[in-house]
């Protein structure tokens, strides 16, 4: 069901998402022709670094120009992984976790912020530790979050994200809860 202030035809799918490194690794691995079609509309609108997929700057500059209000509402604002014929999501099994999260109606909306910020800590945390388990030193990783540095994998993008997608794979759920803060439960 979606909000009252949405637009049927793009419910709260007017933003552009941090897709992490290995998602994006899976959708090339694994992914059917139409979602990497999106996958390369989604690469030339955004910003991609060793880190994952991120919205463009002008994304980002005309989505504080438009407002909160806009959010569910605005055309501009579409995903670009938003399949407009079938009014869903062209990458549903890939999508991070923002989006998977995400109820377009809800009377618990503290709860969600926290599955949110839940959600983007693990994909950020998991896409910095796969990028460390490929080599990557904590300032090369740094100086991704300021621009698009590529270091030995430059012009070798897929092969990066594909190799993150299997380092991910191999992390368990104990280094999971460790890498976020908790202790291992059962060692």
């Amino acid at each position: 069901m979606v909000s009252k202030g949405f637009s049927v035809d793009l419910k709260c799918c007017t933003y552009f998402p941090f897709v992490p490194n290995f998602s994006i690794g899976a959708l090339i691995e694994n992914g059917e022709a139409q979602q990497l079609e999106f996958l390369a509309i989604a690469r030339r609108q955004g910003r991609t670094s060793p880190l994952g997929l991120f919205p463009s700057r002008e994304f980002e500059q005309m989505k504080h120009a438009l407002g909160v209000e806009a959010f569910g509402r605005k055309r501009e604002l579409l995903c670009p992984f938003f399949n407009s014929e079938s009014k869903s999501c062209s990458i549903w099994t890939y999508r991070p976790a923002v989006c998977a999260s995400y109820f377009c109606q809800s009377s618990r909306a503290n709860s969600w912020k926290n599955i949110e910020a839940y959600g983007n800590l693990f994909e950020w945390t998991l896409a910095h530790e796969v990028l460390w388990r490929a080599g990557f030193t904590t300032d090369e990783t740094d100086q991704m979050k300021q621009r698009a540095s590529w270091f030995e994998y430059a012009d070798q993008e897929d092969t990066l994200y594909r190799k993150s997608y299997h380092l991910a794979c191999e992390v368990s759920s104990g280094e999971i809860l460790e890498l976020m803060g908790r202790p291992m439960l059962n060692p």
